[in-house]
């Protein structure tokens, strides 16, 4: 398993690259799925940018922090499905697998189509063990999705499980 530093290392090279996802690779256990298949929107606005800054710094608390200041703004359903999904990524990251849940299921209720939410949300059910959920939500992500690589991934990832 990938140490919590080369993790952090990862993410940050790829975040710079404008990925915005922690992996290049197919996770091997639920633990890494968790860790380093989470895929953010990016945002408009200070706080969206504080957060994607301290994500890439690897102070989650802080970046969670930062989202949720900014889903208190008033905007837009999209707009806020997709702060509560990169809440839901950031939950994930820090290994809060329910709070991660309840934040994609908010991101969901706004905006169904939400492919990256409900790739987060498979990310957070596979942690959790719950295979045959996570399996479903992640083949709608991967339809809705074109086919997007990071899915593809945690497809096969709860498939194996």
């Amino acid at each position: 398993m990938m140490s919590t530093e080369n993790k952090r290392t990862s993410f940050t090279i790829l975040a710079l690259a404008g990925a915005f996802s922690l992996v290049s690779f197919t996770p091997a256990t639920a633990a890494d799925l968790s860790s380093d298949a989470l895929l953010l929107h990016g945002g408009k606005g200070e706080l969206h940018h504080l957060a994607e800054k301290n994500i890439a710094a690897g102070k989650l608390n802080k970046a969670l922090k930062y989202l949720k200041k900014a889903s208190k703004k008033p905007m837009d359903g999209e707009m806020r499905s997709r702060i509560y999904s990169d809440i839901c990524a950031v939950q994930a990251m820090k290994s809060d697998f329910e709070d991660a849940l309840a934040s994609c299921n908010k991101s969901l209720g706004y905006d169904e189509q939400n492919w990256k939410a409900l790739n987060n949300k498979g990310v957070a059910l596979t942690a959790l063990n719950k295979k045959e959920n996570a399996h479903e939500i992640l083949s709608r992500a991967l339809e809705m999705s074109d086919s997007n690589k990071i899915v593809l991934a945690n497809v096969e990832a709860a498939r194996q499980m």
